[in-house]
């Protein structure tokens, strides 16, 4: 295989569209895992991840456990439909304020600047989804 033929077919696979559904795919990784978490030991995830502060204004509205399990349900049913592909529009948004969510409640530190790299290619593949459709 000449150098021209394999460069042409790593371009052509690797386009902007290939990219986008790819990156989806990941956040949809990210979000089963830490939703099936939620769903499997909503208890154990609520003490490892929810701040104080972010649990006692919880507490006020709905036990924190509840929360915990409502948003795992949240992330899975997100995440099914970033891979199927389907009511994007719909999700993303849904996707950023997790991740909003996830960053306020984290404060600063490593973890909520890899949550923030996220929401900003979540915010990204928002905006070019809607750029997409448009010129169809």
């Amino acid at each position: 295989m000449s150098c021209v033929v394999w460069y042409t077919f790593v371009m052509n696979f690797f386009n902007e569209k290939v990219a986008r559904y790819v990156f989806q795919f990941a956040v949809a990784l990210v979000l089963a895992y830490f939703g099936v978490q939620a769903l499997l030991n909503p208890d154990i995830q609520a003490a490892l991840w929810v701040s104080q502060n972010i649990s006692t204004m919880i507490e006020i509205i709905i036990p924190v456990e509840k929360f915990i399990f409502l948003l795992g349900v949240t992330q899975v049913i997100a995440s099914i439909f970033l891979v199927i592909n389907k009511f994007i529009h719909i999700v993303l948004p849904v996707v950023i304020f997790l991740f909003i969510g996830i960053i306020i409640n984290l404060g600063f530190n490593e973890i909520a600047l890899r949550d923030f790299v996220i929401l900003i290619g979540v915010v990204y593949l928002y905006f070019s989804t809607k750029t997409a459709n448009a010129k169809v």
